[in-house]
């Protein structure tokens, strides 16, 4: 089985605010899957999409063969996911020219921010696809879903089942694992990192389910509710931005949009309140986040009741953006991408 990386170059126009609906169906089972969207937006990837991903210059491409997308790169250069017909992982872009190949893996799960790592299943391992070579190993006990890296491929979080409490973070340069702990005795599901590791979104998986956020000096806090509707019985938080000022996610079948300072809100009537048409659609999973925190894509319920995909644009403050150029100058240098606060000048 062969892993192969191939390299995509898609400049993504800045956009006001927008909704796009796809013109195909999905799974609606789309939360066991990883989905991802690059820095600005421009590439998104998701679950349930056989053989597509959506450039913000392109619309939904669809890609000859048989395919899943799971991630995207944070310049949107590389797409990792699974070849469905070989049952072999693969790494690819809009050219669908080689980048590289890997010789046993049988798919990737996420990409860091130029795609030159990428955590790869069976094994499990962080791949470092500029020399070829497997980085660290993860526990066999890891999931491969829901796992994610950092722009600097430093650090993936996702679930080890061997751990009480689920969620980890790893070291990719060592494979030391730091358990992240239970959410008030519930395992917990990770599915997201900001840049510097220092926020996770996550969610409790059983009912009643909890929509969560980690941070180093606090552990597992619940997002709370969207006001007006009942205690979630499903719910569940799957993306973060880059510095971690936003998370996205799910409650009582509506996507919602969080912040600290204004809480979990109705992704629905956030939009609505920008003057976006829904266009009849109820936005019901939100379940990734552009690393600048624009663009966020998941599942709606189309007038004639199928599950769709939907990609929306909600600008948000500049102070909130991670320069993208500092991400990448953390990767080429391999330092920690701390070094982006100072950037950022926060």
């Amino acid at each position: 089985m062969k892993l192969i990386v191939l390299a995509l170059s898609l400049a993504a126009p800045a956009l006001g605010q927008s909704l796009v609906i796809s013109n195909f169906g999905t799974t609606p089972d789309a939360i066991t899957h990883n989905w991802s969207v690059s820095h600005d937006g421009g590439v998104v990837t998701g679950f349930g999409w056989l053989s597509r991903f959506y450039s913000r210059t392109q619309g939904f491409v669809n890609v000859p063969g048989n395919y899943f997308f799971y991630g995207a790169s944070g310049d949107g250069s590389t797409l990792v996911g699974l070849n469905n017909a070989g049952q072999s992982a693969a790494v690819w872009a809009a050219t669908l020219q080689p980048r590289a190949t890997h010789q046993s893996s049988r798919l990737a799960s996420s990409a860091n921010a130029d795609g030159s790592r990428v955590v790869v299943f069976n094994p499990r391992a962080v791949w470092d696809t500029d020399s070829g070579q497997t980085m660290s190993l993860l526990p066999a006990s890891t999931t491969w879903f829901g796992a994610a890296i950092t722009p600097d491929g430093r650090f993936v979080v996702g679930e080890d089942g061997s751990l009480p409490g689920h969620a980890a973070m790893w070291d990719a340069l060592t494979g030391a694992p730091r358990p992240l702990g239970p959410y008030q005795g519930a395992p917990v599901w990770a599915r997201s990192i900001s840049a510097d590791a220092s926020v996770v979104a996550g969610f409790v998986p059983t009912i009643p389910a909890a929509s969560l956020r980690w941070a180093e000096e606090t552990g597992w806090q619940s997002l709370g509710q969207i006001p007006g509707l009942p205690a979630a019985g499903d719910a569940g938080a799957f993306g973060v931005s880059a510095d971690g000022s936003r998370i996205v996610g799910y409650s009582q079948g509506r996507a919602f949009l969080w912040t600290a300072s204004e809480g979990m809100r109705d992704l629905n009537l956030v939009l609505a309140g920008i003057g976006v048409d829904l266009q009849g659609h109820i936005l019901t999973q939100a379940l990734a986040i552009s690393g600048d925190g624009n663009t966020i894509a998941g599942t709606t319920l189309a007038p004639d009741s199928t599950t769709r995909v939907f990609v929306a644009t909600v600008p948000g403050p500049a102070s909130v953006a991670v320069p993208f150029v500092c991400l990448l100058a953390s990767v080429r240098r391999r330092r920690t991408v701390r070094c982006c606060a100072v950037c950022s000048g926060r």
